[in-house]
């Protein structure tokens, strides 16, 4: 797989952009959400978390998680099936919801909000059909 570095640049109070510094993430990267200090990024060989506290320092959030072909989730890249490829959060932004390329099944995390660290819940979802996206929307106040 290729590698890629994602450039990051910091806005003025004018929309102009300053000056790129790279976060080089390995691996090739599907999709990425970012919320407040928080980004996560789906890749080749997994979900990967980063806390933002000014564009040139970006730490990693614990170790990937990866998604296998039978639902499970593990940290273990070698034995990973599935290749996450979108990412949404619910409206309140407390869950990220992942599909994975060319699988039937949406993974769910809930999120918390003070490090930006994930957790698996386990109500794996298993569709009929493979899915490349989702989409949340508020239906009643939680």
């Amino acid at each position: 797989s290729s590698t890629t570095a994602i450039p990051i640049h910091s806005v003025n109070g004018d929309g102009s952009l300053n000056t790129s510094t790279s976060l080089n993430i390995g691996a090739q990267s599907f999709s990425l959400i970012i919320d407040g200090n928080y980004l996560y990024i789906s890749k080749f060989t997994g979900i990967s978390s980063y806390s933002i506290a000014n564009p040139a320092m970006i730490t990693e959030i614990g170790t990937d998680i990866t998604l296998n072909n039978d639902g499970t989730i593990d940290n273990d890249f070698e034995s990973s099936d599935i290749e996450p490829y979108s990412l949404v959060f619910d409206p309140s932004k407390k869950f990220l919801y992942v599909t994975g390329w060319d699988s039937r099944y949406i993974w769910s995390f809930s999120r918390n909000l003070a490090d930006g660290s994930l957790s698996a819940i386990p109500n794996l979802i298993a569709t009929n059909a493979n899915i490349s996206a989702i989409i949340t929307v508020k239906t009643t106040n939680y």
